[in-house]
């Protein structure tokens, strides 16, 4: 593997220091970048409008209007695309059916993007002048943004280390799905990271991987018999029928969630786990008691004893110092839904060619989804230089280095 950048030496007092300084700095970030009451009022409004617009011109198809991303899970912010998708009766809904309807109401700058052939409507509301994603059937993507906003709505500190993740991928060119990894992909490697915190910081909520039925039979190309598969596998599936139809996490009994194939459940009761957390950490802005009596048997649920809280900036340093400097990039894949490091198997590796670096964070309803998938050699070690910039800046407390410029977006 490439060799690392020289790592900062500093003092226990000028770590501290350093610490300080970045809990001000991500402090400020949320304020900045938590949107005002107006501007949740206005994106009400873009849903409210656009669902009569729905209901009215695409009644034949009865279509649901549905809300996924960053508004779903909490992490949204002025400058954040609305993500919306239709669900429902729309099986013989066409994507002209949807620009015909959006060009009838008047929404501004509609274009068509199809990004790994999903239909996507880009589009503008008129009124509100907020930018909005429409697309068919992410029920995936809605299941997703609950969870994360589950996680989000039980541990304060997650809403700014994703903030500062994102901006540090942003101002290093390391985001997007070409050659790097989704805002998603950061956003669930930071959530595992607070799970495999000790003690937890994040607990478990999904049930263990249920078994997966056998990948089918690759398609072969007839013109050669030892050719390479000429169609990508779908992705596993679980198979209901083996599966029970209700399912035990945490002491509490939850109704299987199967969507499109996939184990899909988890505990959305964050107020359960949310009245565990400590508070001692004097960044939180949420009041909350420290369950310091209630005993309890599953390890992923908080300690019965309150330890000092680690602050977001102390968070986020030791997060970019792990994948920076510590993490193996050739032999472990992190496992979202175990919230494990695991070995990577050597079919991961392209035909003929030997282990090397990629970043594998494999996706916690689709269990053999690669995130990671859009950072290979270079991708991974770009990533992974970031974050050890990063680290050196944040001891140097040069954070412009780290975010860009304040005003930057």
């Amino acid at each position: 593997m490439p060799e690392s950048l020289p790592r900062v030496q500093c003092t226990s007092q000028e770590r501290k220091d350093a610490i300080d300084t970045l809990d001000q700095y991500l402090l400020d970030l949320e304020a900045k970048l938590t949107p005002s009451l107006e501007h949740l009022e206005m994106t009400e409004d873009v849903i409210d409008r656009l669902d009569r617009n729905v209901m009215t011109y695409l009644r034949t198809f009865t279509p649901v209007l549905d809300v996924y991303g960053s508004y779903l899970s909490g992490l949204y912010t002025p400058g954040s695309d609305l993500d919306l998708t239709l669900t429902g009766n729309t099986g013989n809904l066409r994507p002209d059916d949807v620009v015909a309807m959006l060009r009838y109401y008047h929404y501004e700058s509609v274009r068509i993007s199809r990004p790994m052939h999903e239909f996507v409507a880009q589009f503008i509301d008129p009124v509100t002048g907020i930018q909005c994603d429409l697309c068919l059937n992410q029920r995936l993507a809605i299941q997703n943004s609950l969870m994360i906003g589950t996680y989000v709505k039980m541990e304060p500190r997650l809403r700014p280390l994703v903030y500062a993740l994102k901006r540090i991928a942003r101002h290093f060119c390391i985001e997007g799905t070409r050659h790097h990894i989704s805002s998603y992909a950061y956003t669930m490697w930071l959530i595992t990271f607070l799970k495999m915190q000790d003690p937890p910081i994040l607990p478990q909520l999904q049930p263990p991987p249920p078994p997966l039925l056998p990948p089918p039979e690759p398609i072969l190309d007839p013109s050669s018999s030892s050719s390479p598969p000429s169609t990508r596998a779908p992705p596993l599936r679980v198979d209901p029928a083996t599966l029970e139809k209700t399912v035990e996490v945490n002491g509490r009994i939850l109704d299987r969630v199967i969507i499109e194939g996939h184990d899909c459940t988890f505990d959305d009761d964050w107020l359960r786990y949310r009245q565990t957390q400590d508070t001692s950490n004097p960044i939180n802005i949420t009041n909350a008691t420290a369950a310091t009596t209630t005993t309890t048997t599953n390890s992923s649920l908080a300690a019965t004893t309150p330890t000092p809280s680690k602050t977001p900036g102390e968070l986020l340093l030791t997060f970019l110092e792990q994948y920076g400097f510590e993490h193996d990039y050739v032999h472990l894949d992190l496992h979202t839904r175990t919230a494990t490091l695991e070995p990577r198997q050597l079919g991961v590796y392209p035909l003929g060619k030997l282990p090397s670096p990629r970043l594998r964070i494999l996706d916690p309803f689709l269990l053999d989804r690669d995130l990671g998938v859009g950072a290979r050699i270079n991708g991974a070690m770009r990533i992974r230089e970031a974050f050890q910039q990063s680290v050196n800046a944040i001891l140097a407390k040069d954070l412009e280095l780290v975010f860009g410029e304040d005003d930057e977006e």
